[in-house]
Order: structure tokens, then C-alpha cells, then sequence
């Protein structure tokens, strides 16, 4: 099954994603700008305040039980594009945003409020691995990103 499909169906028994996982949960960061045109998957509009989710690693097994079931870890990234300026009050908000879903994320791990997943599967934690940075610079456009990780358990057999 491609990773790629948001929702799919085994069994007749409908599933997400991790990255739709991934997304729905970060939809609920309070930080997000309210202009904000939503969380796309893989792909970044031009438009400023636009947000995507990409993969950045390939999923990987931390640890794998007798059972066959393992502990697993996803990595992500969170990128936006974001408008690129002089005027330092703007750029300490953008360089704010990351701050605050780092410690956003830190706090929903702690407080066991994790990304619902497909049955079988269980989140354990999600934290950031970076700060956010500047990427890319376009004219009077940026790409911000910021590297983060969900590890999850998950049953054997799946």
C-alpha cells in the first residue's frame, strides 16, 4: 500500500496514513497562524503562510519483538513558506512560531495527547529534532523548516 494514499481500506476496514496521522494532529497546534491555508502533504504552495508536511526518512524499526511487533520511528518534516523581510519584529514572530510548536509538541508527548493512528499501531512520542531554520530564500519569500519524529508502537502481523 503506498504511503502516499491518505486514506485506504483493508479488509473493508478504513485506515490513515502516517502522514495523514501526522497532520491531523499538528492541525490542532494552536500556533498556527489563523491565516494559514491549511497542511498540505509533500508539496508547498508559493502562497505565504502555506504549510507542508514532508517525509524525510524512510520509517524505521528501533526495536522488533518475538511477536513480530515493533517500536518504530517516522521522521517528518514541517516546512512554510513564510514572507522574507528586514523588519525584525516579523522575523522574531516567524523564529517564535517554531519555538512554540516545539514546545507545543514537547508538552502534548508529556501530556500522552499523541496522533491518533490506524489500528495496530500506537504513538508513543513526537518531538522536534531541530529548531526551525531558514531554507530557502526566493525574492521576498522563504522556506522555513523544522525536523521532527514520531515514534510509535506497533502490533506484529500488521
Amino acid at each position: 500500500i503506498s504511503k502516499n494514499k491518505m486514506l485506504g481500506s483493508i479488509g473493508g476496514k478504513e485506515f490513515m496514513t502516517l502522514m495523514e496521522s501526522i497532520r491531523t494532529f499538528i492541525s490542532t497546534c494552536p500556533y498556527l497562524p489563523e491565516l494559514s491555508k491549511g497542511i498540505n502533504i509533500n508539496y508547498l504552495s508559493t502562497d505565504i503562510y502555506s504549510f507542508s508536511i514532508e517525509e524525510a526518512d524512510k520509517e524505521l524499526v528501533i526495536k522488533r519483538y518475538v511477536d513480530g511487533s515493533s517500536i518504530r520511528q517516522f521522521t517528518f518534516i514541517l516546512t512554510s513558506c513564510e514572507s522574507y523581510e528586514e523588519d525584525i519584529v516579523k522575523n522574531m514572530e516567524k523564529s517564535r512560531f517554531y519555538e512554540n510548536f516545539t514546545q507545543w509538541l514537547e508538552g502534548q508527548s508529556l501530556m500522552r495527547n499523541l496522533p491518533v493512528m490506524s489500528e495496530g499501531k500506537e504513538a508513543k512520542k513526537i518531538e522536534a529534532l531541530s529548531n526551525g531554520y531558514v531554507f530557502e530564500i526566493k525574492q521576498d519569500k522563504a522556506q522555513y523548516k523544522i525536523k521532527c519524529k514520531l515514534t510509535y508502537y506497533q502490533k506484529g502481523g500488521i
